[in-house]
């Protein structure tokens, strides 16, 4: 049984799909001043916020989950029959808006935060859908993570479509305050545009994001691929380290285990891999991590496979980060190329030198063997392998 990534909606700071996809091939950035954070009188106030046509009719910064994964599973859930589909999401971000933080921070009363999984239990209610539902929480892991859980309903006949996605947006008060407390995020705050740096020995830490994505998934037995399939899923796999809470284990073993044992599942050897998907934070400490353990699985390649750092685009969305920067990845590759890593100036130094797209947009045409990587607080690492398919496919 072949699994297929059929279609997929998604939006960054960028917009929608199509906005996101042009300004990425232009290596455009979505990062900028946020007015709400500078009202706030908040030490941190950049990031990478969704557009809005009419941004007074959204609802507050730190409450819109529930309508930015309805705007995004709405369009597949028109797709599919929702008997026979199974509903897979991460969704993070905070549930205060700004005036209850503040009012929590001045001592009087606000209300509790919603439980983990409340919005995607309601998103499910509202949905008609009467399949499994699955939802995951492991960090800036889980959206990456729940390709695992896609694979094993559909292999297992659970359900004939998988509708997996996710939101997160942390331009809020109550994410950015905790985020400058571990100082995790980018100093350069002046400059919005030049902030976020992965992999660049000037980094200085990561820009929050905000993102939604959804991919509709179906496996060979209910579907045949055409030139509008976005890829084929071939293995996934999750480890932990458990080194400490925030940080990751800084020689990567962990990750680079996660790597193989994606590898293997899928059935591809390093030299198949034609593009990395990094996590690509622009934290000194993860950064570090992931090129050790990129360097310990594609080390002996005479050629380094091309490496993406979408984060330096669109930021850091989260636990949404995989599947936002996978559908982003997936929909450019549709166009034949892939967008550089922004502000990527003097590379990490590694032995080998790693393949780092710089400057400007990476002309690719073909299938290309894909390895998205995400890694979250605790130690959690998820890798995914796919296929993309061309538009010329056939």
């Amino acid at each position: 049984m072949r699994l297929f990534i059929k279609e997929a909606s998604f939006y960054t700071g960028f917009g929608p799909s199509r906005e996101s996809v042009r300004a990425a091939l232009q290596a455009q950035s979505a990062i900028r001043k946020i007015d709400h954070l500078q009202n706030a009188g908040l030490p941190f106030d950049i990031g990478a916020e969704i557009p809005h046509q009419n941004q007074e009719s959204l609802p507050a910064p730190g409450k819109r989950a529930p309508y930015w994964v309805k705007e995004t599973v709405a369009p597949l859930l028109e797709r599919v029959d929702r008997t026979k589909t199974a509903l897979l999401l991460s969704v993070g971000g905070p549930g205060w808006d700004d005036q209850e933080y503040l009012r929590a921070v001045h001592g009087q009363p606000s209300p509790p935060l919603e439980p983990a999984g409340e919005i995607e239990n309601s998103v499910f209610r509202n949905s008609g859908l009467s399949g499994p539902l699955i939802t995951c929480h492991s960090a800036c892991a889980a959206s990456t993570q729940l390709f695992s859980e896609a694979e094993d309903l559909l292999r297992a006949g659970e359900a004939q479509e998988c509708i997996l996605g996710g939101y997160d947006g942390r331009l809020h008060p109550l994410g950015i305050i905790g985020y400058y407390r571990l100082q995790a995020l980018a100093t350069m705050t002046s400059n919005p545009l030049v902030a976020c740096r992965p992999f660049d020995q000037g980094r200085t830490g990561f820009v929050p994001g905000e993102g939604s994505a959804a991919f509709l998934m179906s496996s060979s037995e209910h579907f045949s691929p055409d030139a509008s399939t976005l890829a084929e899923i071939l293995g996934s796999a999750s480890t932990c380290d458990a080194h400490r809470l925030t940080d990751p284990e800084i020689s990567g073993r962990s990750i680079a285990r996660c790597m193989d044992t994606a590898l293997l599942k899928a059935g591809v050897s390093p030299d198949q891999i034609d593009l990395i998907v990094s996590h690509g934070t622009g934290t000194p400490a993860n950064d570090l991590a992931e090129t050790s353990a990129i360097t310990r699985v594609f080390g002996n390649r005479l050629e380094q496979p091309p490496i993406l750092a979408l984060k330096s685009m669109i930021g850091h969305c989260g636990m949404a980060s995989g599947v936002v920067e996978l559908a982003l990845t997936l929909a450019c590759l549709k166009e034949g190329m892939v967008p550089p890593i922004l502000n990527l100036e003097v590379p990490l130094n590694s032995e080998p030198l790693l393949n780092f797209v710089r400057e400007t947009p990476l002309p690719l045409e073909g299938p290309q063997m894909i390895l998205k990587n995400s890694f979250g607080f605790g130690g959690q690492n998820s890798c995914v392998i796919l296929k993309s398919i061309p538009s010329t496919f056939s």
